[in-house]
């Protein structure tokens, strides 16, 4: 469950007046985000696990640098700042010496809308924001990229099988595994508000073979042992 679908769920609860325990897997900073009071207890009936999307952001321009060491610039359309950890992403392609061409968009239309429009150079990466309207066109955002022919950066595997040349973030199978065992908790009679929000605890570099060819990229050696996994 993500961020959209767990506060529906919290709302609807509220609603009706009743405490069922909703547990999330995938929401960056539920704390910022006004799910949970705190990563210690969420003071409501809600827990889970998170990507921590927000903190790792300079880690995933990092990891870009050191693929693509030609990049320039960084394209970057997002909706939601904490999610995004829009400030971190700034910082980072200023360490990194890439220039930053970032958008706030509002809804789907305004991703397509930017896609329609923009013409990128060769030394251009799209870079995915970890939200859930960039989440609704990962495959766009790969066919666009794949197009014009530069490295779409994604924030999970899921990402790179659709065609970005690589992610980095939180490996969601063992997430689910994390999240399942909560449940377990709680059906055992635990209390939501006394299972602290849990942070990933697998992180992964994926890179996409296919996508290395198309694209005609060359990955420095040194860069190699960076890689966890290869996907087709």
């Amino acid at each position: 469950m993500g961020k959209l679908a767990a506060r529906a769920a919290l709302e609807e609860t509220k609603a009706r007046g009743v405490h069922t325990p909703i547990v999330f897997a995938v929401v960056s900073d539920p704390v910022g985000g006004g799910l949970v009071a705190s990563y210690e207890s969420s003071g409501n009936h809600v827990t889970g696990v998170t990507p921590r999307n927000e903190a790792i952001a300079g880690k995933r321009i990092s990891l870009l640098r050191e693929l693509i060491p030609n990049a320039r610039r960084i394209l970057l359309l997002w909706n939601d700042p904490q999610t995004t950890g829009i400030e971190e992403v700034r910082r980072a392609a200023a360490l990194a010496d890439l220039e930053l061409i970032e958008r706030h968009v509002e809804n789907e239309q305004e991703i397509d809308n930017f896609l329609g429009s923009f013409v990128p150079e060769r030394t251009d990466v799209l870079l995915r924001a970890p939200d859930p309207l960039s989440a609704r066109r990962v495959q766009e955002m790969a066919d666009w990229a794949a197009r014009h022919r530069i490295p779409l950066v994604g924030t999970n595997a899921g990402d790179v099988v659709r065609g970005a040349l690589m992610s980095y973030g939180a490996d969601y199978y063992r997430i689910g595994e994390q999240a399942a065992y909560i449940v377990d908790r709680i059906l055992t009679g635990a209390a939501p508000s006394s299972i602290p929000i849990e942070s990933a605890e697998k992180f992964e570099l994926v890179v996409n073979r296919r996508t290395v060819g198309l694209l005609d990229i060359t990955i420095p050696e040194g860069a190699f042992s960076q890689i966890d996994r290869f996907v087709e």
